[in-house]
């Protein structure tokens, strides 16, 4: 078959416009991002009712949401969000009975369970949830678990509210070793890989994974100072890659480390925030422009909540959606922390 110069050049622009989109769709999801909207949400729980509020976000502007649901059994806590059904809303919502271990995932619509599913119960309670994030490419969000009296960490591949596969990592026995977040902190498309700290030494450690396997290992620096804490991890600069976010819980300051692989690439100070009232809550992309680092913050005496929308290390505008007074109302979104 032959084709020509201008049908080389559209199949050309057919590919290039396929690589940007598949890029785009890997790299540019807004975590917490309940209705597709590609922004960042809020979940919500009021610990003394049990009830379940979603804001859906526009930047720093609330622009819709409302009730959920009310769990008023307090054994069934919130573990994670994400979108484990590969739908393109990632606020999809892990719940684990602390007492009989069952897990539930609440695959979300805005602020509407669409439906509800339980992959399994893991009864033995020093099996813990750890964190979340698509370990395969897949575009499904899989489940990190860790055996706190082991040591053994184990990946639960996730299609929906059914378990598809995973299996065992490796084997930490050294409790000093902590999982902090879970990220794609090389721009392969897994948001599977696992950022650990020895809260002895303060080294970073960064396991590259697909499914359950370590395919690398990196330490981009040890951090000795135990007033430097991680507070989340996000994508600040848009270049597809999760940078970390600390803070000096002693001067308030905060640091981004632009990540590449297991390699600081750049970043730097943010700004102090010195009074420890003001608490990081999540990292998100509350104005979906692709930077999946804006920080959430809320000030846990008055209660008002505000939002840092980040380049880099750069703050460039900042808003306040609203006042949460009630200290029983509580964001459920950081859940690596």
């Amino acid at each position: 078959m032959r084709i020509s110069r201008s049908g080389n050049m559209l199949l050309m622009l057919l590919a290039l416009v396929f690589v940007l989109c598949s890029a785009t769709n890997a790299y540019s999801r807004a975590a917490y991002d309940f209705n597709g909207d590609g922004k960042s949400d809020i979940l919500w729980q009021n610990t003394s009712t049990g009830q379940v509020v979603v804001w859906l976000m526009n930047g720093p502007a609330i622009s819709g949401g409302g009730a959920v649901a009310t769990v008023a059994d307090p054994t069934w806590q919130i573990k994670a969000i994400g979108d484990f059904d590969g739908d393109g809303n990632t606020g999809d919502t892990l719940w684990q009975n602390t007492t009989t271990g069952q897990v539930v995932i609440w695959d979300m619509f805005g602020n509407a369970i669409v439906a509800v599913g339980s992959p399994a119960t893991v009864a033995d309670p020093a099996w813990q949830i750890k964190g979340v994030g698509d370990s395969n490419g897949d575009g499904k969000t899989d489940i990190v678990w860790q055996n706190t009296s082991t040591g053994q960490v184990v990946v639960w591949l996730m299609n929906g509210a059914a378990i598809s596969g995973g299996g065992a990592v490796a084997t930490v026995a050294d409790p000093a070793w902590q999982i902090k977040a879970i990220g794609d902190f090389d721009g392969d498309g897994n948001t599977g890989d696992i950022l650990w700290q020895n809260t002895t030494t303060g080294q970073v450690v960064i396991w590259d994974m697909f499914g359950p396997a370590i395919v690398g290992v990196g330490s981009p620096a040890t951090v000795a100072d135990p007033a430097w804490q991680i507070k989340g991890v996000g994508d600040s600069n848009g270049d597809g890659k999760t940078d970390i976010v600390w803070q000096n819980t002693s001067t308030g300051q905060v640091v981004v480390w632009l990540m590449n692989g297991a390699a600081i690439s750049g970043g730097g100070a943010v700004a102090t925030v010195a009074d420890p009232a003001w608490q990081i809550k999540a990292i998100g992309d509350f104005d979906g422009d692709g930077n999946t680092g804006d920080i959430l913050w809320q000030n846990t005496t008055t209660g008002q909540v505000v939002i840092w929308d980040m380049f880099g290390p750069a703050i460039v505008g900042v808003g306040s959606p609203a006042t949460v007074a009630d200290p029983s109302w509580q964001i459920k979104l950081n859940i690596t922390q």
